[in-house]
């Protein structure tokens, strides 16, 4: 099996970023420090959430 060149093996799907986000109580105005940057996806997923006005 092959990797595609344009990805970064390991990397994990939007839901479950979202997951690790309510796992650790985050709330947008949060700060995120994406220490392994990687594909990006964390990042995206992150500025994705921070968003979101629905806080409930």
């Amino acid at each position: 099996m092959t990797t595609l060149p344009t990805r970064v093996i390991g990397t994990k799907p939007a839901a479950f970023c979202r997951w690790i986000f309510d796992l650790l109580g985050a709330a947008p105005g949060d700060d995120l420090d994406d220490l392994f940057p990687g594909s990006g996806v964390i990042t995206r997923a992150w500025t994705a959430f921070a968003a979101t006005t629905n806080t409930a």
